[in-house]
């Protein structure tokens, strides 16, 4: 990866240097977000925007979607994947232990979508993918070799449409075969819990566009992750 410490933000307006004259990290992305104080205080980038948001720019509506309305969702073309999330990474067994924890009703995190047009049905997966496309999995009992995890991806990224990736879910070049249960003895109406992002107000797109990717950022980094040793010494009581 390039050495981009030197470059400024790429973030204000169609200027191609930061106006708060900030350096930018690996990702091109004006350090400010990390902490950072600018060189420039009288003269604010568009992070600053959204750091120092004092109104309200989401409308947050939760759902407990069952399966069956998730893999309808799927077929009406309403997911869209944003260009910064990763492919799918899944194992077939981290796939079965959550189908297991939903035929055992455990709990599991909601999946988190971000409307980005009014009275659009359209909604960008920001928290889920990995189980919004083990459902799909399983519900069709085939899983990704790695090919199909390329094929897949592009998929998602390029032309998410059904008809397309129901072809692709049969071609055997791509895709093994996978058993399981979830799908039977009525399970389709198992909840999924899910949270919607709606437009609160009116703000620019690419400003929009920037408060959908910071709360990408703090749901995968807001928390501190226990390793597999914490969680055994704290189960056992140590």
């Amino acid at each position: 990866m390039a050495d981009l410490s030197k470059s400024q933000c790429i973030y204000f307006r169609n200027l191609n240097e930061c106006a708060c004259n900030n350096d930018i990290d690996e990702y091109g992305e004006c350090v400010y977000r990390h902490g950072v104080e600018p060189k420039n205080p009288n003269v604010k980038c568009k992070w600053y925007k959204i750091h120092e948001a004092t109104e309200k720019v989401f409308t947050l509506i939760s759902f407990n979607f069952t399966l069956e309305s998730h893999i309808s969702r799927f077929k009406g073309n309403v997911f869209k994947l944003p260009k910064f999330q990763r492919g799918f990474v899944w194992t077939k067994e981290q796939t079965l232990q959550f189908a297991d924890s939903l035929i055992k009703g455990y709990p599991v995190s909601s999946l988190t979508f971000a409307q980005l047009e009014r009275d659009s049905v359209e909604m960008y997966v920001l928290d889920g993918q990995q189980r919004l496309l083990s459902l799909l999995f399983l519900c069709h009992k085939v899983f990704p070799n790695e090919k199909g995890r390329i094929e897949v991806n592009k998929w998602f990224n390029e032309n998410p449409i059904w008809e397309s990736l129901e072809v692709l879910l049969r071609n055997h070049c791509f895709f093994e075969s996978f058993d399981n249960d979830l799908f039977e003895r009525g399970r389709m109406n198992i909840g999924l819990p899910s949270v919607e992002l709606h437009r609160e107000r009116e703000v620019e797109f690419d400003e929009y566009w920037m408060h959908i990717k910071e709360c990408f950022k703090r749901l995968n980094l807001g928390g501190t992750v226990l390793s597999e040793n914490e969680i055994e010494r704290l189960l056992n009581g140590k």
